[in-house]
C-alpha cells in the first residue's frame, strides 16, 4: 500500500499542482474506518488544498504573505533563488551497515510547482525556531500575529479521540522518529505515551513514553530528513534538530536518538 501511494501520488509525472495530487489522493480507498486507526498521511496536503481555494492563491504565495514575510522567515519556500541554493545541504542516506551515502534523489531546489503541505519546503534552521517560537506565544512572534491564541490551542490539543487501535509498552514496533512508529500491521503509527493534535504530536504521558525527563503537554514534529522541532510551554523552551538524514522507511539513529539526547541535555541545562 505504501509502495502504491508513492508512486500514485509523489512520483507521479502527471501530478503537476496540488489540486492535482488532492484528486489522485481523493480516488484511493481509506486505508481503516474513522476512529480505528492513526496513521500519517497525505492530509497536509487536503489543508493545504483547502487553503489555495478559500484564499484563491496558491499555497506557496499564500504561506510566503501570511506566515514567512511577517515572521521574518526569509530562507524558507518551496523554489530558492541562486544563493539560497548554495545553502542547502546534501541529503545522504542511512545504510544498513550504519555507514552514510548521498542519496541519489536530491530535493528539488526550482521549478517545483506542487506547493505540498507534506514535503518539498525548505527552511533554514533559524526560520525553523522563529515558526517554533511563535507557536510558544500562541500565534505571535515580535509584535506580529499569524495564528489566533484559541486556534494553536486548537492545534497543540488531542483530537485522536476514541481511537481503538493505540500502541502500549507491550506493542511490538520500531521506532522510526520521535514518537512515530511502524507498528505490527506494518503502518505508522505514534510511540506509546503520545497523542496527536492539528499537524502536531503530544506528549501525553511522558512516563509510557519512557521520557520521565520531559513534560506532559510538549508538542512536536519531524521531517522526513531528520528535522525535528519541540516546544515546552510550560518551560517555555523550544528547540529545532537539523541533520540531511532521510529517514522515511529507514530506522536509523539520526531520526530519534540523537534528536532525543539533544532534547535530555536541553533539559538538564535547564534545571
Amino acid at each position: 500500500m505504501t509502495t502504491y501511494i508513492w508512486n500514485a501520488l509523489l512520483v507521479n509525472p502527471t501530478i503537476t499542482t496540488l489540486g492535482d495530487r488532492v484528486t489522485a489522493l481523493s480516488k484511493l480507498p481509506l486505508m481503516w474506518e474513522p476512529g480505528i486507526k492513526w496513521n500519517y498521511s497525505f492530509t497536509p496536503d487536503i489543508v493545504g488544498r483547502l487553503v489555495e481555494v478559500i484564499s484563491g492563491k496558491d499555497l506557496s504565495t499564500y504561506l510566503q504573505e501570511k506566515i514567512f514575510d511577517p515572521l521574518g522567515m526569509k530562507e524558507s519556500g518551496y523554489n530558492l533563488s541562486e544563493e539560497q541554493q548554495k545553502k542547502v545541504m546534501v541529503v545522504y542516506a542511512f545504510n544498513p551497515d550504519s555507514t552514510l551515502s548521498r542519496m541519489e534523489a536530491q530535493p528539488s531546489m526550482k521549478g517545483n510547482t506542487i506547493f505540498s503541505g507534506v514535503n518539498a519546503l525548505f527552511c533554514s534552521a533559524k526560520d525553523y525556531l522563529s515558526f517554533a517560537t511563535m507557536l510558544l506565544n500562541r500565534g505571535e512572534l515580535n509584535g506580529k500575529r499569524v495564528l489566533k491564541p484559541e486556534t494553536v490551542d486548537l492545534m497543540t490539543t488531542d483530537h485522536t479521540g476514541e481511537i481503538k487501535f493505540r500502541l502500549d509498552t507491550t506493542s511490538q514496533y520500531v521506532k522510526l522518529a520521535s514518537g512515530i512508529v511502524t507498528d505490527s500491521l506494518g503502518t505508522l503509527n505514534l510511540e506509546p505515551g503520545y497523542n496527536f493534535g492539528l499537524g502536531l504530536a503530544i506528549l501525553q504521558d511522558p512516563a509510557k513514553a519512557k521520557r520521565t525527563e520531559l513534560a506532559k503537554g510538549e508538542y512536536f514534529w519531524s521531517g522526513a530528513n531528520s528535522t525535528y522541532f519541540f516546544v515546552n510551554p510550560s518551560k517555555k523552551l523550544v528547540g529545532a534538530f537539523m541533520t540531511q538524514i532521510a529517514s522515511v522507511g529507514t530506522p536509523n539513529p539520526y531520526g530519534f536518538y540523537f534528536g532525543d539526547q539533544m532534547r535530555t541535555t536541553i533539559y538538564q541545562g535547564v534545571k
